[in-house]
């Protein structure tokens, strides 16, 4: 014969109510994700709209303050003709030497009673001079002098004239070369 003798308490197990407990969860996981998901890309689209009317307002601003630029910067304009006239000065200034200073030395050379009746300098540093005299001795003097002279290349007497009016005097004409660019001595 067979006994069978189960020494351990009987106990009956019940199944947990855990089961619907996950679907559950996993549902409400899901709402709650696909709820902070569409809030993030309504408030992404709507930072990327200022972001992009923002870029946008930069943008014309820039243009804007860039077209004024350009118009106060190109060619001679109201806003910058003193300005170009300043910097175009200076810029001959440091190739050319001041023809003002070039008349006071032609006016230092004169001897006497001697006085300029024309003075027409070129850029090229070609320069007519028409001097009044009281002799044809002065007139000589101050050829020699322009010939000593460091700023002048070349001197020449094109002509004499003596005058027809009751006063004396004579009229010469000189052509001269000058040494009119800065670092140019002799």
């Amino acid at each position: 014969m067979n006994f069978t003798i189960d020494l351990l308490p009987n106990v009956e197990r019940s199944k947990p109510i855990w089961t619907p407990i996950i679907p559950v969860v996993g549902l409400v996981v899901c709402v709650a994700t696909t709820a902070i998901l569409v809030y993030s890309y309504f408030d992404l689209t709507d930072s990327v709209e200022n972001l992009d009317s923002s870029i946008v307002s930069q943008t014309e601003l820039r243009d804007s303050l860039q077209l004024q630029f350009i118009e106060e910067t190109t060619g001679v304009t109201e806003y910058n003709y003193v300005m170009k006239y300043k910097n175009l000065d200076q810029t001959l200034n440091t190739i050319f030497k001041e023809s003002s200073e070039l008349k006071d030395n032609f006016y230092r050379l004169l001897p006497g009673e001697a006085s300029v009746e024309n003075f027409n300098l070129e850029n090229t540093g070609s320069l007519t001079l028409i001097v009044r005299f009281p002799s044809k001795g002065d007139a000589a003097t101050y050829l020699y002098r322009l010939l000593q002279a460091g700023f002048v290349e070349s001197a020449e007497l094109q002509s004499i004239d003596i005058s027809d009016e009751d006063e004396l005097f004579y009229t010469s004409l000189y052509q001269l070369k000058l040494k009119t660019i800065v670092g140019e001595t002799q």
